[in-house]
């Protein structure tokens, strides 16, 4: 009889103990998730008065004609409404810079919600009610991420890449398979002027941030690339690594 009710205690203690530990994942994703959407109101605020600065910038440089001044204000004016109205990245090259200083302001910080998203499953696994509950709220948040859609299997970007000394050659992203956050193709660069290189990668996704690491040479001078970037809509940005040292270059690539 003793050991019977040792059992049942122990049974009913398992279980108010996995309760406890799901509510408090749950608390804890929540918590996180709280402080992210503030961090992301406050780089939204951020990003609008990029906008306004760059479209007075473009409106009071004299250097080039009114038409074309007014060319680029107009785009920045209907980047912003989109921006603030959907959430849709700006592409133009105008903006650029401060894209991609929101990205990096936000991509840490999404990082850590994703781990604690993560670390409730986990806990929550077994608890079907709280497990479900956790994976839509997941969901939802991963939908509000801009501009990943765009990046697909068997998609081609193609643009250019510029080093420190100002020298651009064409560059070329073919993206072949996708499965979950992995993907894989090949990389062309400078195809056009005699200097052509390819390589193989692999790539990792987390949120809309990117990582290329070469495999293997294709052609050309034997080196190791590693690229680190964002998709912002139709459009790649990267920084890179060679041979495992920061290079002062810029690559961007654009959706065919």
């Amino acid at each position: 009889m003793k050991y019977r009710l040792f059992v049942v205690q122990l049974a009913f203690w398992l279980l108010i103990s996995a309760v406890n530990a799901s509510t408090e994942s749950g608390k804890s994703f929540e918590k996180d998730l709280k402080a992210y959407q503030k961090d992301k109101k406050d780089a939204d605020t951020k990003m609008g008065k990029a906008f306004d600065r760059i479209a007075a910038q473009i409106r009071n440089n004299k250097a080039f004609p009114p038409e074309t001044r007014n060319r680029h204000f107009m785009q920045i004016q209907a980047e912003k409404e989109r921006f603030t109205k959907s959430n849709v990245l700006p592409e133009s090259d105008d903006m650029l810079p401060a894209t991609v200083s929101y990205l990096n302001e936000l991509h840490d910080k999404r990082l850590k919600v994703q781990k604690t998203f993560d670390e409730a499953l986990s806990k929550a696994i077994g608890n079907q009610p709280e497990f479900n509950r956790i994976s839509t709220a997941k969901d939802a948040w991963q939908a509000d991420l801009p501009s990943r859609y765009e990046f697909g299997k068997n998609t081609e970007w193609h643009g250019n890449r510029t080093f420190e000394n100002g020298t651009t050659v064409d560059f070329h992203v073919h993206v072949f398979n996708v499965q979950n956050n992995s993907f894989e193709g090949h990389l062309w660069q400078d195809v056009f002027t005699g200097g052509k290189s390819g390589w193989v990668y692999e790539g990792m996704m987390e949120g809309n941030a990117i990582v290329l690491k070469t495999t293997k040479m294709l052609h050309g001078n034997p080196r190791t690339m590693e690229f680190r970037g964002f998709v912002i809509g139709r459009r790649l940005v990267f920084t890179a690594i060679v041979n495992g040292k920061p290079a002062k270059d810029f690559a961007s690539v654009g959706k065919k």
